[in-house]
């Protein structure tokens, strides 16, 4: 029986690699270039270019009539957006990459920008660090000046600040992993020397005070036990006591408070006591008057709040104006 044999697609003849080279999308007929010399050769083909730049819609311009059709695709490639592959005038600074509008606000989990104020008051693996971590990892990221202000590319901030937060994490475990060992031992072995002592001293008292001496504890511990049996019954009754008052008292409370709401009901009489201050019942069902430190904090706004009402006048509501493409 023959052998069958085998071929390499280096040695088919050159038309038919150009059929199958036709095929082949220009990245990766680029990237066919860098195989070997004979497939780049065949790769460099001018007419194969040709027809990308025709389907393209690009025209030999006159200036330039001796310019290659694979330049010619070059020089078009370089301005396509790297979301939607169209041609676009402008690039996202940040990454150094081209992009469209459109593709910039549909893509905002890629693209957002940030400020530093705001990483700090949004909740993100960023604002879990501490100041001190935050304020080292800013110099570290890429930032770009808009209107006076400093912007971070957010999904960058929060992958570095998650890394930060994931290394820190790590040895902490191991210690508290270690702690939680070295007091398990510990306390092992504390147990077993306490129970060795415990055993030597009950023999030592055994040997020297004899059985009469144990006999003489065990009578007193019982007429100990029967002269407080009556004083921890009354104990135990004022407490069950106590327990029925203070929920009798607390469904009263809440009756009351539903009457009120139903407007239909009327006022504690002037000598008795409100139910939300009586015992037993939490202090939480009563209304508590805001203190006056609590009014001013909650009128005084905080730095975000200040710094995001004049983001909101340079770039509009939900800053829909602003972006961090540049003209390239």
């Amino acid at each position: 029986m023959a052998s069958a044999t085998t071929t390499a697609l280096v040695d088919l003849p050159d038309a038919a690699l150009l059929l199958i080279l036709e095929s082949v999308a220009p990245k990766q007929l680029a990237r066919v270039c860098l195989v070997c010399h004979d497939l780049a050769r065949l790769a460099r083909e001018e007419a194969l270019w040709a027809a990308h730049c025709q389907a393209a819609g690009l025209s030999r311009s006159c200036s330039v009539a001796e310019e290659r059709a694979k330049a010619r695709y070059a020089r078009h490639a370089v301005q396509l957006c790297c979301e939607c592959s169209r041609p676009t005038p402008y690039e996202f600074k940040l990454l150094s990459r081209r992009l469209c509008e459109a593709c910039e606000m549909r893509h905002p989990q890629k693209y957002l920008l940030a400020t530093a104020r705001q990483l700090m008051n949004t909740q993100s693996a960023f604002q879990q660090l501490s100041s001190g971590q935050q304020k080292a990892l800013l110099p570290q990221l890429q930032s770009m000046e808009i209107k006076g202000y400093r912007w971070y590319l957010r999904a960058n901030a929060i992958e570095r600040a998650a890394e930060i937060a994931g290394a820190r994490g790590a040895p902490e475990a191991r210690t508290a992993a270690g702690d939680a060992g070295e007091r398990a031992d510990a306390g092992t072995e504390g147990s077993e020397g306490s129970d060795a002592e415990d055993a030597e001293a009950d023999a030592a008292l055994a040997a020297e005070a004899g059985e009469d001496v144990a006999q003489e504890w065990e009578q007193a511990a019982a007429e100990h036990s029967r002269q407080q049996t009556p004083k921890a019954a009354a104990k135990a009754a004022a407490k069950a006591a106590a327990r029925a008052a203070a929920k009798e008292n607390k469904k009263r409370s809440k009756l009351q408070a539903r009457e009120r709401r139903q407007g239909r009901g009327a006022a504690p009489q002037p000598g008795e006591p409100s139910p939300s201050r009586g015992r037993g019942v939490p202090m939480a069902h009563a209304r508590k008057r805001a203190s006056a430190s609590d009014h001013r904090a909650s009128a005084q706004r905080t730095e975000w709040e200040e710094e995001f009402d004049k983001l909101v006048a340079l770039f509009g509501d939900g800053l829909a104006g602003l972006s961090g493409l540049e003209l390239a």
